[in-house]
């Protein structure tokens, strides 16, 4: 009599996407896996830094142990033989894709940025990492974000490619009352680029509005004799400054500088 074995058959899911975190991941080869005719399974890790732990190596839901911070593709291999007399022997790849947590990181790392009452907008940028989009908010206030110079393409959204070290860049437009109230706060939103990572990161920066510096160096023209080795300069303002200093084209010099009445001496030569 001829007895005639039938091929080994595996069908079962080969990837997976699971968020960095974990100690171990069982591989989802289910939920329904279809197989038949086979025996002598083993698993082996193909590509990565992890192993596959020891008492599930012959199991159709294997367990990946990830090497310590491992994000990326991990291939496992999952090998089997066929019943019987038969000599064929298969293989099937399995893809697990470890997912890196969202991060996001504005500038300044301070935290704290400065902005004159009449800057049309605000550049707001920082850089991001695993993440799919940024989102940006505030509270209690009515701006508007662009994600281009001449504020003519409104939007709170940037998508991004959810590579490493990212850099975005969005405009944001205060309003009156803003600048009134002296500053606002801008949260940045990272999602995740993996649907397994259900955690956002979200950073702030505070923007805080200042008047714009007035300076007038008094007259225009000063008239003296050229043998006057000594100029006093009057009725200069100056106001909403942090500093100021007083310059020449010439090869003089001044004394008590800063101050809105210093003196120029000019050069004879």
């Amino acid at each position: 009599m001829l007895n005639i074995n039938p091929k080994p058959y595996m069908e079962i899911n080969t990837s997976e996407e699971v968020c960095k975190g974990d100690n171990s991941y069982t591989l989802n080869t289910s939920p329904n896996p279809e197989v038949d005719y086979y025996q002598n399974v083993l698993w082996y890790v193909k590509s990565g830094n992890g192993i596959v732990e020891e008492s599930t190596k012959t199991s159709l839901t294997p367990t990946y142990i990830p090497a310590a911070n491992e994000t990326g593709d991990v291939i496992i291999t999952l090998t089997y033989d066929a019943v019987g007399e038969c000599t064929f022997s298969s293989f099937i790849d399995y893809t697990l894709r470890i997912v890196d947590e969202p991060s996001v990181s504005l500038e300044p790392l301070s935290g704290q940025m400065f902005a004159c009452n009449d800057d049309d907008y605000v550049l707001i940028q920082g850089t991001t990492s695993n993440s799919s989009k940024v989102s940006f908010s505030t509270v209690n206030t009515a701006g508007t974000f662009y994600t281009d110079i001449d504020l003519t393409i409104e939007s709170s959204e940037l998508n991004l490619n959810g590579d490493e070290g990212e850099v975005f860049k969005i405009y944001f437009q205060p309003t009156n009352e803003d600048k009134e109230s002296g500053s606002v706060d801008v949260i940045v939103t990272a999602e995740p680029i993996g649907v397994n990572c259900p955690q956002n990161a979200i950073d702030v920066v505070n923007i805080e509005f200042n008047l714009a510096p007035i300076v007038d160096a008094g007259p225009e023209e000063i008239f003296v004799c050229d043998d006057s080795p000594v100029i006093i300069l009057e009725n200069a303002i100056v106001s909403n400054e942090v500093s100021f200093a007083w310059s020449t084209t010439g090869s003089g010099t001044f004394e008590g500088d800063p101050s809105t009445e210093p003196i120029f001496l000019q050069s004879l030569i």
